[in-house]
């Protein structure tokens, strides 16, 4: 963000002006003073077992190691791992310490010894650039971009240029299309060339109004059917969180609609009293239930060969992996019963039998 916005910044103005360096000066250090502090937060007893799991499985799911680390499964093998095990890290299973160790990843990673340019390669690269397709991501882009020629700015070519060059050096890295980064780099895009010109409504200035016209066109033709799903989708998660068993509901990764389930301007006071533990890289940060119920004797393994088993949110295409992991880890058999009646989740009842 930085990187894209230095040529969009009044240098000239920035050196004689003492009212922009002090706010230059007063921004650095705000940034310098929240990195402590977010650095101090962290640097408890508290969160060490979090950060260590976190360092290995960003290498692992989010830059791609997985994938080379399939292709030698001898690598696992050698550690005592099989690649049922490596598939239930890369879904973040973390609640095995012997599948969620952090020094037997970070050996293995050793071995692997990916060089950080040949995570992705060029082909993730050109993924990243590619990705700017999304229809999240392309009224953004298409309305920049015509505001770009628009205006004839070679601030904004300039930070286009950055732009574009960063996402492909990411997309190598193995890190390509992540929508949620790109967002404010090109909402950003399309705010440069408006950051110069005259007022005069000439043909150049009609031009980029009819451009930016033509984006929130666009962009509204896709959001408002998307708010007519999340409404049906907020409806069917409520309805169906009203209708949970009571006590602990066990989910893994993803599979819980919580955005839906608990949007942010409605009243669900009365959905808050459901214990959710959940199998996810937040498991083991010091605020999740997950650390209170396994600190009890009450973690997942011991439910999951427990008499009742548990009741699980989860894709039922991951049960193979849990099928696997009370085989291979437990030595039990693996029972799975769907619980019916549930629109917005898959919710089963699961157990691995001795």
């Amino acid at each position: 963000m930085l990187a894209i916005a230095l040529p969009l910044l009044p240098w000239r103005a920035f050196l004689r002006d003492r009212r922009l360096q002090l706010a230059g000066v007063t921004v650095v250090g705000a940034i310098a003073a929240a990195s402590f502090l977010d650095h101090r937060a962290y640097s408890g007893a508290e969160w060490q077992r979090y950060l260590a799991v976190d360092e290995v499985s960003v290498k692992v799911v989010d830059f791609g190691a997985i994938n080379a680390l399939k292709q030698r499964p001898e690598i696992p093998a050698r550690h005592g791992l099989s690649m049922n095990d490596v598939d239930l890290f890369h879904h973040y299973f973390v609640v095995d310490p012997h599948i969620a160790d952090p020094a037997t990843w970070r050996r293995m990673l050793e071995e692997l010894d990916l060089p950080p340019l040949r995570r992705g390669g060029v082909s993730a690269g050109i993924a990243a650039l590619k990705s700017v397709l999304h229809p999240t991501i392309l009224p953004l882009a298409l309305a920049g971009a015509l505001l770009a020629v628009f205006a004839g700015s070679w601030r904004a070519a300039v930070a286009w240029a950055t732009c574009l060059g960063i996402l492909f050096g990411i997309g190598m890295l193995g890190r390509p299309g992540v929508l949620r980064v790109y967002v404010p780099l090109f909402s950003l895009l399309l705010v440069a060339p408006l950051l110069e010109g005259g007022r005069s409504r000439n043909a150049r200035q009609w031009a980029i109004i009819a451009a930016l016209c033509a984006g929130l066109a666009f962009n509204a033709h896709r959001l408002i059917p998307e708010v007519s799903d999340s409404a049906r989708m907020v409806h069917r998660a409520q309805k169906d969180l009203a209708r949970l068993p009571p006590g602990t509901i066990v989910t893994w990764a993803e599979a819980f609609p919580y955005e839906y389930a608990y949007p942010v301007l409605a009243d669900t006071r009365a959905l808050r009293n459901v214990r959710i533990y959940s199998i996810e890289p937040w498991t083991y940060a010091p605020f999740m239930l997950a650390v209170a119920e396994e600190n009890a004797g009450r973690g997942v393994i011991e439910r999951l060969r427990g008499g009742e088993g548990m009741e699980l949110v989860a894709p039922g295409g991951w049960m193979p992996l849990l099928d696997g992991y009370c085989r291979q880890r437990l030595g039990g058999s693996f029972q799975s019963s769907p619980i019916g009646g549930f629109e917005s989740m898959e919710l089963q009842r699961v157990r691995c039998g001795v």
